[in-house]
């Protein structure tokens, strides 16, 4: 993510998001859990995605550091039967920040045509 795209408002609810009761250990637990004791990760998911049945959309940032990079989004949506990837340029790990507005034309465009 590159903070020069995220608004203030994002930050504002980040920020209360974070400071809700019980927050912290809400994310430490699902981080134990599911990343350091099932070893979880996009590449666990490949088995299961190879039987995913609705069509998919996949929206990866070119400058993900957590994967591989946009390399990693095409590999998921060559592997489920209806799936497509779209690469954003100039965005990380969370392209709906970096571009809500791109990620929210690609949505409902999808949305729109999917089925």
């Amino acid at each position: 993510m590159n903070i020069d795209h995220v608004s203030s408002e994002t930050w504002d609810e980040e920020l209360a998001g974070a400071n809700l009761p019980g927050a912290g250990l809400a994310w430490d637990s699902l981080v134990e859990e599911f990343v350091l004791r099932q070893k979880l990760s996009t590449y666990a998911l490949r088995p299961e995605s190879k039987g995913l049945g609705p069509e998919t959309l996949f929206i990866w940032g070119d400058k993900d550091s957590m994967g591989t990079g946009a390399k990693m989004g095409r590999e998921m949506a060559a592997i489920a039967p209806h799936a497509r990837c779209e690469i954003l340029t100039d965005a990380g790990h969370m392209p709906w920040i970096d571009q809500t507005e791109r990620c929210a034309q690609l949505t409902i465009g999808f949305l729109k045509n999917a089925g």
